[in-house]
C-alpha cells in the first residue's frame, strides 16, 4: 500500500471513530427514550409481581410497609427535585431497613430500576438519585412511582379483605362462644331445676310419710281409748243391773 493510500485509510478510521462517538453523544429519539421506558416498566412489574409481592411468605401488612417506604422516598424525590436531603437515604437508615428487610433483594432490585444508586458518602453507604428533571433517570423514577402505587393499591385492598375475613371469624368465634356459654346456662339451668324438683319430691316424701305416721298413731291412740273407755261403761252397766236386780227380789 502507498503513503498516500495509507493516509486515506488512517483518515477514513478517524471519521469513522469520531461519526461513533457523535452518534453516542446524541440524544436518543423519543421512540427509543420510550422503548427505555416501556423496558424499565416491564422489569419493575416483572421485579414487583413476581418477588416482591411474596404473599405466600409474607403478610399484607409487612409488603405494604416495604412498598410504602419506596413510593414513598421517590415521591418526595419527583416532587421536590430541587432538596439534596431528598435524594439520598443511609442504607443503615432504622426505618428504611426494617421496612424493605421483608424482601429486601427485590426491594433494592426495584429502587435501582428506578434510577437510585448505591454510593459511599461519609464513609457510609448511601442510596442516592442524582438525576435531573430532564433527564432519562428522571422519568425511570416516575414510571416507578405509577408501579409501586398500583402495588400499593392491591396490597391495600388485600390487607382490608384479609380484615375483614378476621373479623368475619372473630364475629363466627364470638357467636359460637355465645353460644356455647348459652347451651352451658342452660344445661346448668335445667340441672338446677332437676335437683330443685328432686328435692321437693324428697321433702314431699318425708312430709307424707310423717304425714302417714302421724295418721296411724291417732289411729292407735283412738283405738286405745276407746278400748280403755268401753270396759269402764260395761262394768258399770253390768254391776247395775245386778243391784237392781237383788232390790227387786
Amino acid at each position: 500500500m502507498t503513503e498516500p493510500e495509507r493516509t486515506s485509510s488512517s483518515g477514513s478510521a478517524a471519521a469513522a471513530a469520531a461519526a461513533e462517538r457523535r452518534l453516542a453523544n446524541l440524544p436518543s429519539s423519543p421512540r427509543s427514550a420510550e422503548a427505555g421506558l416501556s423496558e424499565t416498566r416491564k422489569k419493575i412489574v416483572h421485579i414487583i409481581n413476581s418477588e416482591l409481592l411474596d404473599f405466600k411468605h409474607c403478610s399484607p401488612a409487612r409488603l405494604e410497609a416495604c412498598v410504602g417506604i419506596l413510593l414513598k422516598l421517590c415521591t418526595n424525590v419527583a416532587e421536590n427535585p430541587e432538596k439534596e436531603n431528598f435524594r439520598q437515604v443511609k442504607a443503615a437508615n432504622k426505618k428504611f431497613s426494617e421496612s424493605i428487610d421483608v424482601k429486601r433483594s427485590a426491594a433494592l432490585k426495584v429502587f435501582m430500576e428506578a434510577g437510585w444508586t448505591s454510593k459511599v458518602v461519609n464513609l457510609e453507604k448511601h442510596y442516592v438519585f442524582e438525576g435531573q428533571p430532564s433527564s432519562p433517570s428522571f422519568r425511570r423514577l416516575q414510571v416507578a412511582i405509577e408501579e409501586l402505587r398500583v402495588a400499593q393499591e392491591l396490597l391495600i385492598a388485600k390487607g382490608q379483605r384479609g380484615t375483614s375475613r378476621q373479623e368475619q371469624k372473630a364475629e363466627e368465634a364470638s357467636r359460637r362462644a355465645s353460644a356455647m356459654l348459652q347451651f352451658q346456662d342452660d344445661r346448668d339451668r335445667r340441672r338446677l331445676q332437676d335437683e330443685q324438683a328432686q328435692a321437693a319430691a324428697h321433702l314431699a316424701a318425708l312430709a307424707a310419710e310423717q304425714a302417714a305416721e302421724q295418721a296411724a298413731a291417732d289411729r292407735e291412740a283412738a283405738e286405745r281409748e276407746a278400748a280403755d273407755g268401753g270396759g269402764a261403761d260395761g262394768s258399770g252397766a253390768g254391776y247395775r243391773d245386778l243391784h237392781d236386780s237383788k232390790k227387786d227380789q
